[in-house]
């Protein structure tokens, strides 16, 4: 086995001399077989890359987009809850197959009502 390994972060500055910053890891195990098609694997792991960049971007658009709601009653009530919580509206997500799904496919847990809100991307 081949184990790839690509990491992404980036800071953006804000406004008052602040910034935010966000970073992802992500691993993927792939056949040795792969050493023989180098192409291949350069593939592989050009799409890693291009992947954690999404994630960082998508997380650092969605902190831009929390800043400017009210979510208190959301931020509460994900801390509440002994579960795992919706990344959107931030209630309790009660299916671990709900869960398992949308952060496959969408990175990060949804619930069921706000993932059909989501396009493919985890975007409105």
């Amino acid at each position: 086995m081949i184990k790839l390994n690509a990491g992404f972060s980036r800071k953006v500055g804000e406004a008052n001399y602040s910034s935010r910053g966000a970073s992802v890891n992500l691993e993927l195990e792939l056949e040795s077989s792969m050493i023989a098609d180098p192409d291949r694997m350069q593939d592989k792991i050009r799409a890693l890359f291009k992947l954690a960049r999404s994630a960082v971007d998508e997380e650092l658009k969605n902190g831009t987009e929390k800043s400017r709601e009210d979510d208190r009653p959301a931020r509460s009530e994900a801390k509440e809850s002994d579960g795992p919580v919706c990344s959107v509206c931030g209630k309790e997500i009660q299916s671990p197959k709900v869960v398992k799904f949308s952060t496959e496919r969408f990175g990060k847990p949804v619930c069921y009502r706000c993932q059909r809100n989501l396009d493919g991307n985890g975007r409105r």
